[in-house]
């Protein structure tokens, strides 16, 4: 953990509680700002409510000093988020933060101030790019993935869950028809009833509207590289057991495994898809 240098405003939990209450009136003017609608339509990635309680953030003065202060995350992305903090952060300031994941890990994640604005007297609200993507759902709760934070926010229900996925149901997303086919067939085969997208963005509405047992990705999609469409799979199908099919070797595929919890199987497609994910996850109980 980063050691706080001197008293933050935020290491006390009535000034805490005040803050929480201002955010949530943000989330309320957010909702009505044409602004912030036209920035939010812009997005390339949904944002998260990221209700972690403050974290500690070491950043780099202007003076080049380097400094650790309290902040409270707000909204949570792939590729960015926002925090409140007392005291103003220029634009350009690389950051530090660590983050706990939903299994309990810490994670430093590293990124880089874009902009700020003044919310109340010195209370801040600072934008945050990241250096490498993250995926929100190893961060957010089930709940809070359950519906993007956006201008329509203050609609969402405070009780809504995140529905249960269909065990039996499956869907298979790519842009090779004959590919996308043969994988279908497959899953029929392993006793599935599949469903087929035959491009990724319907295949990204199809799992904002439905939930599935296992959602089988084609990650060699025209356009895309295989660690961005993964990300964005598993950011909405948090709950699917997500398989991504692809000619790229271990080597490139291992690390955005490891960061999205998903499987990916070497192409050709094999016989049975249940099998291959059955060995790997014997694999994996051996080896712990």
């Amino acid at each position: 953990m980063f050691a706080k240098d001197g008293q933050d405003i935020l290491s006390r939990p009535e000034i805490v509680s005040s803050v929480i209450g201002i955010v949530r009136q943000m989330d309320v003017i957010a909702a009505e700002d044409a602004e912030f609608s036209d920035v939010q339509e812009r997005r390339k990635y949904p944002r998260y409510s990221f209700a972690q309680g403050t974290v500690p953030c070491r950043f780099e003065h202007h003076n080049g000093d380097t400094g650790v202060s309290i902040v409270l995350p707000r909204n949570l992305s792939a590729s960015g988020m926002s925090f409140v903090k007392y005291g103003y952060m220029h634009e350009g300031t690389p950051v530090q933060m660590m983050f706990t994941r939903r299994d309990g890990e810490k994670r430093q994640v590293d990124g880089t101030v874009v902009w700020c604005r003044m919310v109340r007297g010195n209370l801040h609200e600072v934008g945050v790019t990241f250096g490498k993507y993250v995926s929100p759902h190893l961060f957010c709760s089930r709940e809070a993935m359950s519906q993007p934070f956006s201008k329509d926010r203050k609609k969402i229900a405070s009780n809504a869950k995140q529905p249960k996925p269909a065990e039996g149901m499956a869907i298979c997303i790519g842009d090779d028809a004959e590919e996308i086919g043969y994988i279908a067939t497959v899953l029929a085969r392993d006793g599935l009833l599949t469903e087929k997208a035959m491009s990724f963005g319907q295949g990204l509405d199809r799992l904002r509207q439905n939930t599935y047992g296992y959602v089988v990705v084609d990650l060699d999609i025209d356009g895309f590289e295989p660690a961005d469409v993964l990300l964005q799979v598993c950011g909405i199908a948090s709950t699917s057991r997500v398989v991504g099919m692809t000619w790229c070797g271990p080597d490139q595929t291992d690390t955005f495994v490891q960061e999205n919890d998903a499987l990916v199987l070497q192409k050709p497609v094999p016989n049975s898809i249940l099998e291959e994910i059955e060995k790997i996850q014997s694999g994996e109980k051996r080896a712990a």
